[in-house]
């Protein structure tokens, strides 16, 4: 009895260790319309987007259209390492999953984690993850590597923006409440107080959006699908390199 039970505890402590911490959730389709619902939290200057979709994937290389109505939400993920006129997959950081295709990208710090997506389930874990990149590309499904913001409910630390009163409209995939959601400040603030207004509306995980002037052009498509622009594209926008696209 007591061998099986060392047994048992030991296998429960390798399971531990070798499956980091995840947060994730399934898309609940059934009879949903889909499209994208927004709420604007004014107390704490955050937008927050709800996508209900069918597929969701990581595009690379050429931005899907504003004429293409498949298209719920659309917007820049990872992080673009040069502003090159050809498009590369190592100019993308970190591990990156598009199509169902694994790529390695360019290196990625110790304080960056994976969003990733299989059919209708979604998650956010920590890196290195090489068997969660395997699988979810076995699958036939998406991965992109941003730097944490939230973790487990707090504001990871150290956090990888050195000035936290640099200002501007900030953006972060994340789980909310198990739902997944994108979400931006409503207006320009610094970094620490939208780091903070997530932590207060209660944000479990969240990696952050590549945003700047240019790269910040998306767009999505409501419930009614009405279409909406999320700020301009300018000259800036053809650098870009890889957006996560939700499809109804």
């Amino acid at each position: 009895m007591v061998n099986r039970l060392s047994v048992f505890l030991f296998a429960c402590l390798v399971f531990c260790l070798c499956c980091p911490a995840q947060s994730s959730g399934t898309m609940q389709l059934q009879n949903a319309v889909c499209g994208v619902s927004v709420d604007v939290v004014a107390s704490l200057q955050l937008k927050v987007f709800r996508p209900t979709y069918r597929s969701v994937d990581l595009v690379c290389g050429t931005m899907p259209t504003e004429a293409d109505t498949s298209v719920i939400f659309c917007a820049a993920a990872s992080f673009t390492g040069s502003l090159l006129d050809e498009f590369r997959h190592d100019n993308i950081m970190g591990p990156h999953v598009s199509g169902g295709k694994a790529y390695k990208g360019y290196g990625a710090g110790k304080h960056y984690g994976l969003f990733s997506a299989t059919g209708n389930h979604w998650s956010i874990s920590p890196l290195p993850n090489p068997d969660m990149i395997a699988r979810v590309a076995a699958a036939g499904g998406m991965a992109f590597t941003q730097h944490w913001v939230i973790r487990h409910g707090e504001i990871y630390k150290p956090t990888t923006m050195s000035d936290l009163t640099r200002s501007y409209v900030y953006r972060v995939i994340a789980n909310l409440h198990d739902t997944l959601c994108i979400i931006e400040s409503t207006q320009v603030v610094s970094y620490g107080q939208f780091i903070q207004s997530l932590k207060t509306l209660g944000v479990t995980d969240a990696l952050y959006m590549d945003m700047g002037a240019g790269w910040n052009y998306s767009f999505y498509r409501d419930e009614k699908g009405v279409f909406h622009r999320l700020h301009p594209r300018n000259s800036s926008s053809r650098y870009a390199t890889n957006w996560i696209t939700f499809r109804k």
